[in-house]
């Protein structure tokens, strides 16, 4: 098979190069084929990976990172593409409440916009109204906070959102709702304003929104224990 993939170790990521002409099925093969070959070779390792050369999807990027996975040893930390117009990093590591995976975002959710994943996201950006995110872990938004945030799944307690502008439509930690009253809440111009880092957090059978203190994340990892 012509190869459709080139492999480049540069100084702190293994580059990956794919066709952009090539069919993705193909691309799939032949990126398999080469990790196959070369797992004898490569010893265990963390190691950050970069996709070049190709626009891919979401779902596409997930597909080859479970290709790699699948077929060698190493244990990818953090994951560089161009899969959007908006540019997003993904990592792998503890999560922010000790365990399962990490997913960054850069850019503004704007309404009708969905981001969802399987653990834990942070948002380099604002969620603006009618903007969605969903994580099966806590949330972290460095940007304003005007849309709505789905965190943890049923029946714990152990998520948490942050905001450093705290304004949300709604946001859902485990069972627990909470709701914004505040008739002028989708309005970006009348928004908080300062900057202010804020964490809700369920404790007992109530969310709280409170400042950022470390006494208040030994509460939470209490909950999820």
């Amino acid at each position: 098979m012509k190869d459709v993939v080139t492999l480049k170790v540069k100084k702190d990521r293994l580059k990956i190069y794919l066709n952009p002409e090539a069919d993705f099925f193909c691309i799939k093969q032949n990126l398999k084929d080469k990790f196959i070959e070369l797992k004898n070779f490569i010893d265990r390792g963390k190691i950050a990976i970069e996709f070049s050369e190709r626009v891919i999807s979401e779902e596409e990027e997930d597909e080859l990172i479970n290709l790699i996975k699948e077929n060698s040893d190493l244990e990818i930390t953090y994951v560089f593409s161009n899969s959007d117009t908006d540019p997003k990093m993904k990592i792998d590591f503890n999560s922010l409440n000790g365990e399962g995976k990490v997913k960054f975002y850069r850019g503004i959710l704007r309404s009708g916009n969905l981001l969802e994943y399987d653990g834990n996201i942070i948002v380099f950006g604002d969620v603006n109204p009618g903007g969605i995110v969903k994580a099966s872990g806590s949330v972290i938004v460095l940007g304003h906070l005007n849309g709505t945030v789905y965190a943890g799944k049923e029946n714990e307690k152990g998520a948490f959102i942050g905001a450093l502008y705290m304004n949300p439509i709604q946001i859902k930690i485990g069972d627990y709702i909470a709701r914004n009253p505040n008739p002028q809440m989708e309005n970006n111009k009348k928004s908080k304003k300062e900057s202010k880092f804020e964490i809700a957090y369920v404790n007992g059978e109530n969310i709280f929104i409170e400042n950022y203190n470390k006494n208040m994340l030994d509460v939470i990892l209490e909950n999820n224990n």
